[in-house]
């Protein structure tokens, strides 16, 4: 099986160059726009489909943060169920179960609307986002039983980056440490503790 990875702008580059070292048994390919692009070649002959991009906060207006999330995910099962893909992992987020009650369990939600979270600005929206993405997910899972599909929703992620990822870190790009970031933010002078600590180490 041949890993094939799908970016945008010099994403593409980044990943290809990273992956380097597996020769022809990694291909990089561009989406510009994940929402209506179509890559039916792509994913012929592939067996299973990691979904691992979200816009984060700060990167788009409310409603194209909205849009990125929910219309992007939907395009991509789409598009690999009808390509004959059997197995979909989407990673999600821990903000999609985040509650009042505080329970965290398959049943639970962020409570939000469409029409709400049109209202939101900075995470409220990449919590919005996410959990209508994936809401919208499993009702599309339940439409197409005869494809496996699995969600992630992990909070923050501290610890080693992949080797692959290490020597190909763009310069003065920092949100590319991920979550990492955290706990390089506490090494500076007015480094501030993450509002959010819940982690997976």
């Amino acid at each position: 099986m041949k890993p094939l990875s799908a970016a945008r702008g010099t994403r593409v580059a980044e990943l290809a160059e990273s992956y380097k070292k597996f020769g022809a048994r990694f291909k990089a390919i561009e989406i510009k726009d994940i929402t209506s692009d179509q890559f039916p070649e792509a994913l012929e002959g592939v067996d299973a489909v990691i979904h691992a991009a979200a816009p984060l906060p700060g990167k788009e207006d409310t409603e194209s943060m909205i849009n990125s999330a929910v219309e992007g995910t939907l395009n991509v099962v789409r598009q690999a169920e009808k390509a004959g893909v059997k197995r979909i992992v989407v990673t999600s987020s821990i903000v999609t179960v985040i509650n009042p009650a505080g329970t965290f369990t398959d049943k639970d939600w962020h409570p939000t609307s469409k029409e709400a979270a049109l209202e939101t600005t900075g995470i409220a929206t990449y919590r919005a986002a996410k959990t209508l993405a994936e809401k919208e997910l499993w009702a599309f899972a339940d439409a197409h039983p005869h494809v496996d599909i699995t969600t992630l929703n992990p909070p923050f992620l501290y610890g080693p980056l992949a080797e692959t990822h290490i020597h190909t870190l763009p310069a003065g790009r920092y949100d590319a440490l991920s979550t990492d970031i955290q706990i390089y933010r506490l090494l500076t002078p007015d480094g501030a503790f993450p509002r959010s600590a819940g982690h997976a180490d």
